[in-house]
């Protein structure tokens, strides 16, 4: 049986900041977001609850918890201990006076 889609929230109508619906699929912060946006959500409609880290399901008479499996860690590299060395020396200030004095034996030439 086909199912009316995702309410697409035109520049009439604000989208409620703690809700993203995208086509069959929503987030929310909270539970309380969720209960607020059921009438807008068609059954079928996956939700994922941002602070109980749940995924649900809108059914008939409301939202059903699907159970997860074990957690896939993802893997980042560590960040490093030590900074890199430089591989040229730092900008001075210093380095922008012209150091070239002149002789003390020049005399003006006419």
């Amino acid at each position: 049986r086909a199912t009316a889609s995702p309410p697409i929230f035109t520049n009439t109508e604000q989208e409620p900041p703690s809700t993203r619906i995208v086509p069959g699929a929503v987030t929310f912060q909270d539970r309380d977001a969720m209960t607020k946006m059921s009438s807008a959500s068609p059954v079928g409609t996956l939700a994922y609850v941002i602070e109980e880290e749940a995924l649900l399901v809108r059914v008939n008479n409301g939202w059903q918890y699907i159970a997860l499996g074990s957690l896939l860690p993802v893997t980042t590299p560590a960040p490093p201990t030590t900074s890199a060395p430089q591989l040229r020396p730092p900008f001075e200030a210093s380095n922008l006076i012209n150091h070239i004095s002149k002789p003390a034996d020049v005399s003006n030439v006419d």
